[in-house]
């Protein structure tokens, strides 16, 4: 039966980290093709705190790369690129029926802490990005607006299923410079707060619920 040391043209090692069960003698290890990115979708709520009565729900779009992996670099390991997009309303729930709509998009980056031999993990994730906010009035007025420079930081509690899919739930506050603002009087209009739970899954072939899209790796041949 070949190998993996001798099943490629180039030798490369690997480097193995235990992420839950436990490994025996005679167990096989069998490598997975693995693109080191991730797409997925998530899902919450935001409050602004210098207002507590508008609160609004959130949906995103988000693209996550592996730094370790992407700069083939050990030092780089446990390190994700975030790249994040959202949308939400927002009402005021002390009787006002307008609503605020809210655009956003954000860059981050992730530094996920897991548990010995573990696939949970906890997360820390600054972020800066840009958020649009606007409120729709009356005819007779003009529309209220919020252009705002965003800084927030992330707290992430996980779970890897594999390569193939990874669960978590965020909570985070955000600070932030406001560059336009029409639509609050108050100047904190930045401050704000966040929660809720995000989905990605490998761009295709990875392990996990990916494991059909398996192809040979590049030099090598696939062992029976």
């Amino acid at each position: 039966m070949d190998s993996v040391l001798d099943n490629c043209s180039e030798e490369k090692p690997s480097i193995l980290t235990r992420r839950g069960g436990s490994i025996e003698e005679f167990d096989l290890a069998v490598e997975e093709p693995y693109g080191g990115a991730y797409w997925g979708l998530s899902g919450g709520t935001a409050v602004l705190p210098h207002a507590t009565d508008i609160v609004g729900i959130r949906f995103g779009a988000h693209v996550i790369g592996d730094l370790a992996y992407l700069q083939n670099s050990s030092s780089a390991n446990d390190w994700y690129l975030h790249l994040d997009t959202s949308l939400a309303g927002f009402n005021r729930q002390g009787g006002g029926t307008d609503l605020i709509a809210s655009a956003e998009a954000t860059l981050g980056f992730e530094r996920r802490y897991y548990l010995p031999n573990s696939p949970i993990y906890v997360g820390l994730e600054p972020r800066l990005g840009f958020q649009y906010l606007i409120e729709e009035v009356s005819e007779d007025e003009n529309d209220r607006e919020a252009r705002i420079i965003v800084a927030d930081a992330l707290t992430t509690l996980g779970i890897d299923f594999g390569l193939g899919m990874n669960i978590s739930a965020f909570a985070g506050l955000r600070g932030g410079v406001v560059l336009e603002n029409t639509l609050s009087q108050d100047e904190t209009m930045a401050l704000q707060a966040m929660a809720g739970i995000s989905l990605s899954f490998s761009f295709g072939g990875s392990a996990g619920p990916f494991s059909l899209a398996y192809a040979e790796a590049e030099g090598c041949k696939k062992i029976p």
